[in-house]
């Protein structure tokens, strides 16, 4: 499975004959899609089908799970009251773990992948959205970092 743009994809596949616009059409049409932009980061599996990567937030939960188990409960309380302080500057995690690789863990426990990058050809594109995606994900997760939690727990 691949993390790539819409877009990427749309271009490498589509017939020189066939306009664009149609082509792209059914593509969204064949792999059940919504109507998105070109820069929206897809999954495209070995048999050539595509679809969404999870939403922001799903990470995030991730995020929050894996990061309690690697820091634990007083700690996670710690990260939890200085990211809240009015002079709170970055992520207080950071002081405790690798946080990048607690966040990079929740991405690829939903199977997205890190987009390739190659010096010669690399998707500007994919690169952006997935930047993007890793951004809204922390920032769900520090709008909400004790409720995120509760999402998790089962339903009694």
């Amino acid at each position: 499975m691949t993390l790539r743009t819409l877009g990427s994809i749309i271009n490498d596949r589509r017939d020189l004959c066939e306009p664009r616009a149609d082509f792209r059409a059914a593509i969204l049409r064949d792999n059940a899609l919504p109507e998105l932009p070109d820069s929206t980061l897809v999954h495209e599996h070995c048999d050539g089908s595509i679809d969404l990567i999870s939403e922001p937030a799903e990470v995030a939960r991730k995020f929050a799970f894996l990061l309690l188990r690697a820091v634990g409960e007083s700690t996670y309380a710690k990260i939890v009251a200085r990211n809240g302080e009015a002079n709170a500057i970055g992520c207080a995690s950071h002081d405790y773990c690798d946080a990048n690789a607690v966040m990079e863990r929740a991405f690829r426990e939903y199977d997205i992948e890190f987009p390739e990058v190659d010096m010669f050809d690399d998707d500007e594109d994919a690169r952006a959205a997935f930047s993007a995606l890793w951004d809204a994900a922390w920032t769900a997760w520090r709008a909400a970092p004790i409720s995120i939690l509760a999402t998790l727990l089962p339903v009694a």
